[in-house]
């Protein structure tokens, strides 16, 4: 994730949605007291800066729960201030609401198959193929989104998310509602030896999913109108 004060916008990362990519691209305008989180492995051209250091808890320790205030603890006294894929509504607690409400937040999601897709591709090859289809569906852990950018409450928080169908279009004009200059195309191209597209679909899961991941992906299907390719 990326909190820029030099241009007053939060960039709150989501998964499988070209994430690392687009931290690349922002962090080129960012300054040197701007917070940019690192990126596992590192990649070049990215410089993390300023995502350590204390915070004050008191305000996600008043809206968290039991489970999430031990975590609150636990980055309070490892200095984890910020880090990658943190959740909107963490970092409108620790940036503070005055600060969130001033800056530009944006975030980015995408078609639930095609990240899903993308998602158990990375997976199996972590799995150095392993992962069958069925142990993935049973494994419970998906690429959604929705919680992201949304408080605990089920309310979007961020003032935009970019559908990454259209992400190149959709980055020029929020940088360009910045004052900032795209070159039109996202350059990077971080963590892409994984992904696969959405034509591979019926060759890993056919039809025995589809009511699942209806269920799965119901909130974001509903704001983006999302269906089966």
């Amino acid at each position: 994730m990326i909190i820029s004060h030099t241009h007053k916008f939060i960039f709150v990362k989501t998964r499988k949605t070209a994430g690392s990519s687009i931290e690349v691209e922002l962090s080129k305008y960012c300054g040197p007291d701007d917070v940019v989180t690192p990126i596992s492995p590192p990649v070049s051209g990215h410089v993390p800066r300023n995502d350590k250091g204390f915070f004050n808890p008191i305000a996600e320790i008043l809206e968290r729960t039991a489970q999430g205030r031990k975590a609150t603890f636990v980055d309070l006294l490892s200095q984890r201030r910020y880090y990658n894929h943190m959740k909107a509504a963490l970092i409108r607690s620790r940036v503070g609401r005055r600060c969130w409400n001033e800056y530009l937040t944006f975030s980015i999601d995408r078609n639930p198959w095609d990240k899903t897709v993308s998602h158990y591709a990375m997976l199996r090859e972590r799995s150095h193929g392993k992962l069958s289809p069925d142990d993935y569906f049973s494994n419970g852990v998906f690429a959604t989104n929705f919680e992201h950018y949304a408080d605990h409450d089920g309310n979007i928080i961020v003032d935009r998310i970019i559908r990454y169908e259209n992400l190149d279009d959709e980055l020029a004009e929020i940088l360009g509602s910045l004052g900032l200059t795209f070159g039109g195309k996202l350059v990077a191209n971080a963590k892409s030896g994984h992904r696969l597209s959405t034509d591979n679909w019926e060759n890993l899961f056919g039809s025995k999913y589809d009511t699942k991941m209806v269920e799965i992906f119901r909130r974001e299907i509903e704001i983006f109108g999302y269906e089966h390719p």
